[in-house]
This record gives structure tokens, sequence and C-alpha cells, in this order.
């Protein structure tokens, strides 16, 4: 199963990136978005930039490629779901 093992890799890169990205978003606030009292909900629809609209972006694209890996691994329904 080398497809399997490689999907998985790069769906756990894609995470990883993904969540460097997101903390990347936040510490680069400015004095209206407080990272401590704020979602990334708050960040996403603010007008700042697109690091934390490329995380979720990465995301996305992660769980498209896992999930499938998931399937051709074995995991049952509720594993993929």
């Amino acid at each position: 199963m080398p497809g399997t093992r490689n999907s998985g890799l790069l769906a756990l890169g894609g995470i990883a990136l993904a969540a460097v990205l997101a903390v990347l978003g936040h510490l680069e606030v400015n004095d209206d978005l407080d990272p401590w009292s704020l979602t990334v909900s708050d960040f996403a629809v603010s007008d700042r930039g697109g690091v934390l609209d490329a995380a979720m972006a990465v995301l996305a694209a992660a769980t498209v490629v896992l999930i499938p890996a998931l399937g051709r691994a074995g995991a049952d329904r509720r594993a993929r779901a």
C-alpha cells in the first residue's frame, strides 16, 4: 500500500502546514484583532490578508487527500466521517 502511505504523509504534511499558517496568521495581527479573545473565523472574515485563507484551503485539500486514503487503509465509515 505505498499509495496509501504517500497519501497519508501528504495529508499529514498539509495538516502541519495549515497549523503553521494559522499560527502565523494569528501572530501578524493588528490592534483591532486580539488572538486571545477571538476565533479563527473572526480573523478569516477580516480584511487582513490571505494567510488564514491559505491555511483553510490547505487544510481542506489535506482532508480531500486523507479521506480516500483512510478508506484504502481499511478504516470503517465512522472513522472516515
